[in-house]
Protein backbone atom coordinates (compact mmCIF):
# COMPACT_ATOMS: atom_id res chain seq x y z
CA UNK A 1 0.00 0.00 0.00
CA UNK A 2 2.80 2.40 0.87
CA UNK A 3 4.66 1.79 -2.43
CA UNK A 4 1.46 2.39 -4.41
CA UNK A 5 0.78 5.64 -2.55
CA UNK A 6 4.36 6.90 -2.93
CA UNK A 7 4.38 6.27 -6.68
CA UNK A 8 1.02 7.91 -7.21
CA UNK A 9 1.84 10.84 -4.91
CA UNK A 10 5.04 11.61 -6.81
CA UNK A 11 3.15 11.51 -10.11
CA UNK A 12 0.43 13.78 -8.74
CA UNK A 13 3.02 16.27 -7.43
CA UNK A 14 4.66 16.39 -10.85
CA UNK A 15 1.27 16.82 -12.51
CA UNK A 16 0.28 19.62 -10.13
CA UNK A 17 3.62 21.37 -10.64
CA UNK A 18 3.12 21.36 -14.39
CA UNK A 19 -0.44 22.67 -14.00
CA UNK A 20 0.83 25.47 -11.77
CA UNK A 21 3.10 26.67 -14.55
CA UNK A 22 0.28 26.57 -17.08
CA UNK A 23 1.89 23.93 -19.26
CA UNK A 24 0.22 20.82 -20.54
CA UNK A 25 0.79 17.97 -18.12
CA UNK A 26 2.94 15.23 -19.53
CA UNK A 27 3.09 13.11 -16.38
CA UNK A 28 1.05 9.95 -16.71
CA UNK A 29 -0.86 8.39 -13.85
CA UNK A 30 -2.03 4.82 -14.24
CA UNK A 31 -5.77 5.30 -13.72
CA UNK A 32 -6.23 1.65 -12.73
CA UNK A 33 -3.96 2.23 -9.72
CA UNK A 34 -6.44 4.83 -8.45
CA UNK A 35 -9.37 2.40 -8.20
CA UNK A 36 -10.26 1.24 -4.70
CA UNK A 37 -9.05 -2.26 -3.92
CA UNK A 38 -11.98 -2.98 -1.61
CA UNK A 39 -14.84 -1.24 0.16
CA UNK A 40 -12.53 -0.17 2.99
CA UNK A 41 -9.80 1.44 0.83
CA UNK A 42 -10.22 5.04 1.97
CA UNK A 43 -6.74 6.06 0.73
CA UNK A 44 -7.89 5.65 -2.85
CA UNK A 45 -10.56 8.34 -2.40
CA UNK A 46 -7.98 11.01 -1.59
CA UNK A 47 -5.95 9.94 -4.60
CA UNK A 48 -8.99 10.05 -6.91
CA UNK A 49 -9.96 13.51 -5.70
CA UNK A 50 -6.40 14.82 -5.96
CA UNK A 51 -5.92 13.38 -9.44
CA UNK A 52 -9.18 14.91 -10.61
CA UNK A 53 -10.50 15.04 -14.12
CA UNK A 54 -9.17 14.27 -16.79
CA UNK A 55 -6.83 11.85 -14.97
CA UNK A 56 -9.79 9.74 -13.82
CA UNK A 57 -11.64 9.86 -17.16
CA UNK A 58 -10.49 6.36 -18.23
CA UNK A 59 -11.93 4.82 -15.04
CA UNK A 60 -15.20 6.76 -14.74
CA UNK A 61 -17.28 3.70 -15.64
CA UNK A 62 -15.65 1.65 -12.89
CA UNK A 63 -16.04 4.51 -10.40
CA UNK A 64 -19.73 4.75 -11.23
CA UNK A 65 -20.05 1.00 -10.62
CA UNK A 66 -18.57 1.57 -7.16
CA UNK A 67 -21.31 4.10 -6.36
CA UNK A 68 -24.07 1.50 -6.88
CA UNK A 69 -23.78 0.31 -3.27
CA UNK A 70 -24.01 3.37 -1.02
CA UNK A 71 -24.01 1.35 2.20
CA UNK A 72 -20.24 1.54 2.47
CA UNK A 73 -18.09 4.62 2.98
CA UNK A 74 -15.89 4.20 -0.12
CA UNK A 75 -18.79 4.19 -2.62
CA UNK A 76 -20.41 7.12 -0.84
CA UNK A 77 -17.19 9.13 -0.95
CA UNK A 78 -16.63 8.29 -4.61
CA UNK A 79 -20.13 9.50 -5.36
CA UNK A 80 -19.50 12.75 -3.52
CA UNK A 81 -16.15 13.32 -5.20
CA UNK A 82 -17.57 12.65 -8.69
CA UNK A 83 -20.30 15.21 -8.18
CA UNK A 84 -17.95 17.81 -6.66
CA UNK A 85 -19.38 17.93 -3.15
CA UNK A 86 -16.94 18.31 -0.28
Amino acid sequence: MVDRRVAIDSNLRALKKRRDYGRKATCMIDPQSLLPRDKHDLDSIALIVEAGYPAVAPILDQLLEWTADGRWLVPSLISLSLWGHR
